[in-house]
């Protein structure tokens, strides 16, 4: 009623025409008539001195005129009530509209409904919000008391990704440049409002979820997203880890299955990785937790590997085999950063204990037996016909000349592989030491064999040797 009362004097009085508030004074600015008067709130109790009023144009110190003495009461009352409870007024009504999201380019046009709603029985004040576009879907409402306390719920939240996805990915810059996405985010969460602090909490999931390249150089298909907000207002945060899964990932012919992501994030300072893993190559892989600060987008970490099928791995190298069976294991160090993107560090490769494994090598002619004579010369080379009579054949030739060509496997007994992508002091970037045993013969008891490349990795990997890459063995 006091209030009331208030706003029926204001009416009556010079409008308001600024409000500046500094420090502990806040300064109205009062124009009629009469000119222009500034009035000053009456100082708080225990302030000395009286309170300042003066006439714009008019010199300092002068009376004030009549219409600043009525502006000075009506504050004063105001400021007398504000302790006064405030109460929500009943409404009942709805409201509608069309929304355009003008700062962003081809978001659909969403319509918007409020309806509003009073219950005279109990005081409750009852607000229904939805909202309908293309790829948009909402459904939420509000019940709070006369002060404005109450709960919040919403009831029905679902957006086409393909959709938004389309509108949002320009403002990330060109990282997602010719990225799709398909899928649907739904959205529920309930919570309480008092004293106009949002609390509780939300479930946000992403069903059916698709990213590829628009030229299908990769895809990660079956993508689903679930996790918790456990704050709101006034700013994000996640409640507990969330979960990514996809079904499979696949780029340059390596595919990736049932692969899982576990992380936390703040939205604000950092992402935390606790756990990803994948099968790959009939073994798995296991990327080691990490955080990633947004203040400075770059990660360090390290991959490791447990029981590839060497087979697989094989075909990703220059035709050096024609056939590999057996696992290995291993790790490889890895960094990431906005600027540079993913860089490989050092890495190392070997066999699974206990593990049975087993190459054939393509066939190239004189790559063991240009090392070795075809005949073992026990006499000097000046006794001509007697010499040559006494040079058998060396009995290793033809087992070598069999690993060559492929027509014979090795088993390996040992395989270490060192990756240095940055080049040792020597310049190599991968070092390769096999020690294996011919599958059939005793003639030779074992070879060894230790290739050094010298040479960008990526040029190794999927490219063969083209010239750019030096391998050596001995």
């Amino acid at each position: 009623m006091i209030r009331r009362r208030a706003a029926e004097l204001a009416g009556s009085l010079p409008p308001i025409s600024n409000v500046t508030v500094a420090g502990e004074e806040s300064w109205w600015t009062v124009r009629s008539a009469r000119g222009c008067e500034r009035v000053r709130r009456p100082a708080a109790r225990g302030a000395h001195g009286p309170p300042l009023l003066d006439r714009s144009g008019l010199g300092h110190g002068r009376p004030p005129s009549r219409a600043g003495l009525r502006w000075c009461f009506l504050f004063a009352l105001v400021a007398a009530t504000r302790a006064a409870e405030w109460k929500l007024p009943p409404l009942d009504g709805e409201l509608a509209g069309d929304l355009a999201a003008l700062k962003l380019p081809g978001a659909p046009a969403l319509h918007w409904t409020l309806t509003l709603r009073s219950h005279a029985e109990n005081g409750e004040r009852k607000a229904e919000f939805s909202v309908d576009g293309e790829g948009t879907r909402l459904r939420a409402e509000v019940r709070v008391d006369p002060a404005g306390d109450g709960t919040w719920r919403l009831t029905e939240a679902q957006f086409d990704v393909a959709r938004w996805f389309a509108v949002l990915a320009p403002s990330f810059g060109q990282g997602l440049a010719g990225v799709a996405a398909e899928g649907s985010v739904v959205l529920s969460g309930e919570g309480t409002i008092r004293a106009g602090e949002i609390q509780g909490r939300a479930h946000v999931e992403w069903r059916d979820g698709v990213l590829r390249d628009a030229s299908n150089a990769w895809a990660v298909e079956g993508i689903a997203l679930r996790g918790d907000l456990g704050r709101l207002w006034p700013a994000l945060a996640g409640e507990g880890p969330f979960v990514l899964t996809f079904r499979e990932a696949s780029a340059a012919g390596v595919i990736a299955r049932d692969g899982v992501i576990e992380f936390t994030t703040d939205f604000n300072t950092a992402v935390r990785l606790l756990r990803a893993t994948c099968a790959l190559m009939e073994g798995r892989v296991d990327i080691s937790p990490f955080t990633l600060l947004f203040a400075k987008p770059e990660v360090q970490g390290e991959v490791l590997f447990a029981g590839l099928e060497l087979g697989r791995i094989a075909t990703l190298l220059p035709p050096v085999l024609a056939d590999a069976r057996g696992r290995v294991s291993g790790r490889l160090a890895v960094r990431w950063s906005a600027a540079a993107g993913f860089t490989a560090g050092d890495g190392r490769l070997q066999i699974v204990p206990g593990e049975a494994a087993s190459v054939r090598l393509s066939v190239t002619p004189g790559f063991l037996t240009s090392h070795v004579p075809k005949r073992l010369a026990l006499l000097p080379a000046w006794l001509g016909l007697i010499a040559r009579a006494f040079s058998p054949e060396n009995p290793a030739f033809e087992t070598l000349r069999a690993i060559e060509t492929g027509e014979m496997r090795l088993e390996l007994n040992s395989l270490d592989v060192g990756l240095q992508p940055d080049g040792d002091p020597a310049g190599r970037t991968a070092h390769v030491v096999l020690t294996a045993r011919p599958a059939k013969t005793d003639v030779v008891e074992s070879v060894r064999f230790e290739i050094n490349v010298a040479g960008p990795l990526a040029d190794v990997v999927r490219m063969g040797l083209e010239g750019r890459v030096n391998m050596h063995s001995r």
